[in-house]
């Protein structure tokens, strides 16, 4: 199978794309720690796996790992700015991004005194 259709078959089963990287390098060197399956396929150049991954979450063109580094910048450093065109692609479409509040907090509402009109 290609590897674009391996990724494609993960994220039919469900897998994140924000899921984050914790490796033995990174811990003993302290580098590519915190990097998504985005980040992996940036570096290694590979640009079908890319776009399935950003097809499936276009914000994860946005993200960036602990090093504070983008998709672009992790391509770039590998040799791979070519990658960079093909980013831009995807960075012309609009995006919409939505916060969702995991926790809900429900308050009373405040009273407010009126003015109240004068007695006679």
């Amino acid at each position: 199978l290609a590897c674009e259709q391996v990724v494609r078959a993960l994220l039919r089963a469900g897998a994140d794309t924000r899921m984050r990287s914790s490796t033995w390098r990174s811990t003993v060197r302290g580098s590519d720690s915190g990097q998504t399956a985005a980040h992996w396929a940036a570096a290694s150049g590979n640009t079908e796996a890319l776009e399935v991954l950003l097809e499936a979450d276009p914000y994860g063109l946005m993200l960036q790992d602990e090093r504070q580094l983008t998709l672009s910048t992790v391509a770039a450093n590998a040799g791979h700015g070519w990658l960079d065109n093909a980013m831009q692609r995807l960075r012309d479409e609009p995006v919409v991004c939505v916060r969702i509040e995991r926790q809900l907090t429900l308050q009373k509402p405040i009273v407010v005194a009126t003015e109240e009109e004068p007695h006679e």
